[in-house]
């Protein structure tokens, strides 16, 4: 298993809890869109819980990167920067899950983006969560952790 974290605490945390459940694992450190350490590469699956409405995402760094298959994202909806760097690392046929808020479905300046997502064919299903089900579900910001 391959992940990337932010917080080094965190990232050697879950590399730790992979292994006890026998798992080999490689977890690295750092910002996974602006230093994304699995660049080029891709997996069966993407399970992704990252930050919610960060505005310092990257958006000046990254206008040009080719992760953005699906259109530039908003300079306000990391959320939509998120699911296409998941897209990108996933095979043809993979899956990708990624815990969003809901207001990330209507916000209108990522319209073009979730229509390309959508004719594109690449979203598969939304499943809601109760309130509190999974500590990011209320859509708070979270700053320390990225997954």
């Amino acid at each position: 298993m391959s992940g990337q974290e932010l917080n080094e605490n965190t990232a050697r945390l879950a590399s730790i809890r992979l292994r006890l459940h026998g798992f080999d694992t490689r977890i690295e450190v750092g910002d996974s869109l602006r230093a994304d350490a699995f660049a080029g590469e891709q997996f069966d699956a993407v399970v992704c819980n990252p930050p919610f409405n960060e505005r310092g995402w990257g958006y000046d760094e990254l206008t040009s990167d080719p992760r953005w298959e699906f259109g530039l994202p908003p300079r306000g909806e990391s959320e939509l920067a998120w699911v296409q760097h998941c897209l990108a690392h996933v095979r043809p046929g993979g899956l990708v899950v990624i815990m969003m808020p809901g207001v990330a479905a209507g916000r209108r300046p990522g319209r073009r983006v979730r229509g390309n997502l959508l004719r594109a064919g690449v979203l598969r299903a939304i499943v809601s969560l109760f309130p509190g089900a999974a500590p990011a579900s209320s859509g708070a910001p979270r700053r320390a952790a990225e997954s």
